[in-house]
């Protein structure tokens, strides 16, 4: 039990290790995150509950703006619905990985899952000597206390400087996608992925709301899973 337990550290930390440069990518966005809230009349502990409890990224600050604009209850629910219907899918993709792993572990997992996470985490599916579910745990724990601390150090940094909610640093956040991203290039499945929501994204540009930009991201992936389920890579 011992020499497991250490084992499963050891994944955890390597975990960690390759979540770090995704890590210096979305911390600033935490910074600014926090920063937002305060802007907006939020104190810090919002801010920090926001995240710790929602940790959701780019949600949160669509949740802000529309709060900001006085937006019903519905509009916004149904708005960050479809921001994170992409996480269905990287549920139903982990589905033969974790189906037999406990109630409470499919949770924890559910949870923390982020895209970061995700993509660090698709690297060890196939590698059976790797304890997936401490893969998973490392990586999330790290992303998890960076983003709420990150929007700490933003919300305490806010009250100070109120110019630091309207910095754009959307520049590290594109630079952490590429990243995360350029792997899959190695991929028949990534391939087809990344071709189909470039062609999509193009097509549905025209369309309201940024729907363009959702429809072509569940047409992406959802190509990349139908192309593993055909070749029988993952099953469910």
């Amino acid at each position: 039990m011992a020499s497991m337990s250490k084992a499963n550290l050891r994944t955890a930390l390597q975990a960690v290790l390759a979540t770090i440069p995704l890590v210096l990518g979305a911390a600033p966005l935490g910074v600014i995150f926090g920063a937002l809230c305060i802007s907006n009349g939020y104190s810090p502990l919002f801010a920090v509950l926001m995240s710790a409890i929602v940790f959701a990224g780019s949600a949160q600050f669509i949740v802000i703006g529309l709060m900001a604009l006085n937006t019903p209850i519905s509009v916004i629910l149904l708005t960050t619905f479809i921001v994170n219907l992409r996480h269905a899918l990287y549920g139903m993709t982990l589905v033969p990985y974790l189906r037999k792993e406990p109630l409470w572990v499919r949770f924890i997992i559910g949870f923390g899952l982020t895209d970061e996470s995700f993509a660090v985490a698709a690297a060890k599916f196939d590698d059976k000597k790797i304890n997936l579910k401490a893969y998973f745990f490392g990586s999330m724990a790290l992303f998890y206390s960076s983003w709420v601390g990150s929007t700490y150090l933003g919300s305490v940094l806010g009250t100070s400087f109120p110019q630091l909610a309207k910095m754009k640093l959307e520049i590290a956040m594109l630079v952490t996608f590429i990243g995360m991203v350029v792997p899959y290039l190695k991929m028949r499945s990534g391939q087809i992925a990344i071709l189909i929501t470039a062609i999509s994204s193009i097509v549905f540009y025209p369309l309201p709301y940024k729907l363009g930009l959702v429809l072509s991201t569940l047409l992406g992936v959802s190509s990349g899973y139908l192309y593993l389920r055909r070749r029988k890579v993952i099953y469910g």
